[in-house]
C-alpha cells in the first residue's frame, strides 16, 4: 500500500512543481517524449544487466507493491 502511496505523492510532487513554475499540464503528455524516454531506459536496462538479474527485478517490483505472499502453518 505505501508503495502505491509513494508514486502518488512523488507523481503529484513533480505536477504540482511543475505547475508553479508556469509549465502547461499538457506540454507533460506528449506520447513521442514518452516513448524516447522510457522506451530508451527499458532498452539500456535490458542491455546492461542479465536475464536472470531482470526477473528478479521484475518480481522484487511485485513485492513492493503488493507484499509478499507467505504461507503460515499451525
Amino acid at each position: 500500500m505505501s508503495g502505491y502511496l509513494g508514486l502518488i505523492i512523488g507523481l503529484m510532487s513533480l505536477v504540482l512543481g511543475f505547475m508553479l513554475e508556469g509549465g502547461h499540464i499538457l506540454s507533460l503528455l506528449q506520447p513521442t517524449a514518452a516513448l524516447i524516454v522510457f522506451g530508451g531506459t527499458i532498452g539500456a536496462v535490458m542491455v546492461s544487466f542479465p536475464g536472470e538479474e531482470l526477473k528478479k527485478f521484475i518480481k522484487s517490483i511485485s513485492i513492493a507493491f503488493h507484499g509478499k505472499k507467505e504461507t503460515i502453518r499451525i
